[in-house]
């Protein structure tokens, strides 16, 4: 217990210091997400007037502060990145209990600690960005889910429905996860109830998840005249993703094929493709490219639909250059940690390459020992990775998960020893 104690208040020390102290130079986004805020608090619109595409951006982050600030009577950020420092050091307690769940104390220790001092879940604490909140939800929810499957009874499943519904307003990328986990409920109580029992589990999990959704999206279609779950944007992921000439990334389409894409915009002006070639922003320019080649669709159903020509057109012409791009993506993902902020050190990334290793050996020692969670831990991480790789693959998406990372890392480790120890007693004998 002391020694959980220790790495707990050790990791809370290191967050409180980025959230208090270290906040100058803060990235683009994040400092969009406290204009967002602010004005959230202050006039109640999502954003002052001069943001564009202010809908593209999570509403969950904001919520959180305008909250606060709602509560404190003041816009007080410093406060909210404390809260954020407080819930990355639940997030450590988290991270033990389901390590200790897979190996016992000492692996929950060790899962504890590595999430403690990952450079990413420490950074980003200095932000207003929904990654670091969305790290300690995620954590809860696969938690919660596992406790539930324990009691096995059916309201304990609305917890870790709630939980990653909350996820999904600051990652929208969790939304087809409701329905995973709801499946995975559904197996799972079936092996000790009936058809019935496991229906009413899969609905209250799905029940619980839509519901801290379901404000937004109602908000959303009043103020869009549209279904939009989360955030929108989603048309623009689909295009870029696909876009193999881009690498499905959003710098170098921007950077290196601006040209090309306002090119292939019909029936533009020399004026307007002049304007367009020298704009700074991409959004203008697929806008315009989504409104000229599918006038009777929005910006997002447009998109998507271009993207999925992109894929067939692609894809169709050279698989193995599009298989390319998709390695290439999961790669950038993966690579190193968080991705927001440079230089970044030798170490940093060192550790967090000897973390993924580790936790990919953790998952195939799930697997060797036919352990269920490796479902539950599987669809997450597998899952947010094959959707980065078919869409868009920053590497600040990987945040989130890296309570379930630092899990997986030490029980793979800890696999690793059991198998040093026992091929050792082998040649002993």
């Amino acid at each position: 217990m002391i020694p959980l104690i220790i790495v707990v208040l050790a990791g809370l020390a290191i967050r409180v210091d980025y959230a208090a102290n270290r906040v100058e130079g803060q990235p683009e986004d994040s400092q969009k997400y406290y204009d967002i805020s602010e004005e959230l608090y202050r006039s109640g619109d999502y954003g002052p007037p001069e943001l564009d595409r202010r809908d593209t951006y999570h509403p969950g982050s904001p919520l959180f502060y305008a909250g606060l600030y709602y509560a404190t009577g003041g816009v007080h950020p410093l406060l909210g990145r404390l809260l954020v420092a407080l819930m990355g050091a639940a997030a450590i307690l988290l991270v033990y209990l389901l390590a200790r769940r897979l190996g016992g104390p000492w692996i929950g220790l060790a899962g504890a600690a590595l999430i403690a001092i990952h450079p990413s879940a420490i950074e980003y604490t200095r932000t207003v960005m929904g990654e670091p909140i969305a790290l300690f939800t995620l954590t809860a929810a696969v938690l919660a889910f596992l406790w539930a499957d324990e009691r096995r009874g059916r309201w304990e499943w609305a917890l870790p429905g709630a939980l990653l519904g909350i996820t999904c307003l600051f990652r929208p990328e969790y939304l087809v996860f409701g329905l995973v986990l709801a499946l995975i409920a559904a197996l799972r109580t079936r092996r000790a109830a009936s058809w019935g029992a496991s229906a009413a589990a899969a609905a209250v999990l799905l029940v619980a998840f839509a519901l801290p959704i379901a404000p937004w999206t109602i908000r959303n279609y009043v103020v869009l005249d549209r279904f939009v779950p989360v955030s929108t944007g989603g048309g623009s992921a689909v295009f870029i993703g696909t876009y193999l000439p881009g690498s499905g990334d959003h710098f170098e389409t921007f950077n290196e094929h601006r040209q090309d894409l306002v090119n292939e915009i019909p029936g533009l002006t020399p004026a307007e493709r002049r304007e367009l070639s020298s704009g700074v922003v991409l959004g203008d320019i697929l806008d315009e490219l989504a409104a000229r080649r599918h006038p009777d669709l929005n910006t997002d159903a447009a998109l998507t639909r271009l993207g999925r020509r992109n894929f067939s057109d692609y894809f169709g012409d050279d698989p193995l250059a599009y298989t390319g791009m998709l390695f290439e993506k999961t790669w950038h993902m993966w690579n190193r940690g968080g991705g927001m902020f440079a230089p970044q050190r030798p170490w940093w990334v060192g550790y967090h390459r000897a973390l993924v290793i580790l936790a990919l050996i953790g998952l195939g020692a799930l697997a060797w020992w036919r352990r269920w969670e490796l479902f539950v831990y599987g669809s997450l991480l597998l899952g947010v990775t094959a959707l980065a790789a078919l869409l868009l693959a920053p590497p600040r998406r990987n945040v989130p998960l890296l309570g379930l990372v630092a899990v997986m890392a030490a029980y793979g480790g800890a696999s690793i020893l059991r198998a040093l120890t026992a091929r050792r007693a082998r040649v002993i004998q």
